[in-house]
């Protein structure tokens, strides 16, 4: 699978969607209808986008969007929020995490920003289980699973003056944790 299956999957995961069917559902039935191989190459990708979005800055900027939640999982659920918003916005926020300002974001039961998207990291490994009769993907791809460490120290980037001269105060309110 080339990088441009992975985000055409992607994209049609969210444009294709049955009427009462969640994104994370119909990608997982579009990885259902894919060999086991090929789910296997569509998470190799997905870990690798998820990792390279492993950044202390977009850390910082998705804890900001996020209304100052940034634990370890939720920094892994908006890379794969991130992820799920396609190509072109991923790549964007990549290059420009303040470009998160003036994306859409829905809200939790609360009215609170959320940019998270936990049950996209289980999409793949679903997928596999069915298409292989009860194989583990995390046994097949151990990696696939893995929490990815991150390579830079939060504290750099949760100070109050680096985060007003980093990013807009549009993001939300800043409140280092």
């Amino acid at each position: 699978m080339t990088k441009d299956e992975f985000w055409r999957i992607v994209r049609a995961s969210m444009e294709d969607c049955e009427e009462d069917e969640y994104q994370d559902e119909c990608l997982e039935r579009l990885l259902r209808s894919l060999s086991a191989s090929e789910v296997f190459e569509f998470q190799r990708h997905f870990h690798r986008y998820r990792e390279t979005a492993n950044r202390g800055e977009l850390w910082a900027a998705g804890m900001l969007l996020n209304g100052g939640r940034a634990s370890d999982d939720g920094f892994e659920y908006f890379r794969n929020w991130l992820i799920a918003c396609g190509e072109a916005v991923y790549s964007r926020v990549l290059r420009e995490p303040e470009s998160l300002a003036e994306l859409e974001v829905d809200t939790d039961e609360e009215g609170r920003p959320d940019a998270e998207f936990e049950e996209l990291g289980y999409v793949a490994f679903n997928a596999y289980e069915a298409l292989t009769g009860g194989k583990s993907l995390y046994d097949e791809f151990p990696a696939a699973g893995a929490a990815d460490e991150p390579r830079w120290d939060w504290r750099e980037f949760n100070s109050e003056s680096w985060l007003k001269s980093h990013l807009p105060q549009s993001l939300g309110e800043i409140r280092p944790i």
